[in-house]
């Protein structure tokens, strides 16, 4: 679930709470860029997970848009049948089904893709505060 990190998931928060993560301020990070697709946005398209994943060729049709594509919608639609998240992980399964160390290193990192997924590992207290600093960092970003 963690990839290489060998402690437990309320270790893993307790070091995301801390900004004693790799990866820095996720929180932080996606702000500034929501902020600067706000300022810029004729040069960033934000794209959410969920949308995606409730409507995956309404979020193609958007990159279409900002990209100033001339793309057929039926081309879209074929793409967005193919590239959904079931399909995706499928082909990656059959590309390293025959690597174990490539298997290892990366399947860890391909989550289930269900939307709201998160609360079967936050309990109520870091759900919580993930809601508080999301209010947080939302309010920083507009």
């Amino acid at each position: 679930m963690l990839g290489k990190f060998s402690g437990s998931w309320d270790e893993f928060f307790t070091l995301f709470q801390q900004n004693g993560l790799i990866q820095g301020n996720v929180m932080k990070y996606s702000s500034e860029w929501t902020s600067c697709a706000v300022e810029n946005p004729n040069k960033i398209l934000l794209l959410k997970y969920e949308d995606m994943k409730s409507n995956l060729q309404n979020e193609m049709q958007k990159i279409v848009r900002f990209l100033d594509l001339n793309v057929d919608e039926n081309v879209v639609r074929k793409i967005a049948a193919i590239l959904t998240f079931e399909n995706e992980r499928i082909s990656l399964d059959l590309q390293v089904s025959n690597m174990r160390q490539l298997q290892s290193d990366i399947l860890p990192f391909f989550r289930r893709g269900i939307v709201g997924d998160w609360q079967n590992y936050f309990n109520h207290t870091q759900s919580q505060y993930m809601d508080i600093k999301a209010k947080l960092y939302e309010t920083r970003a507009q």
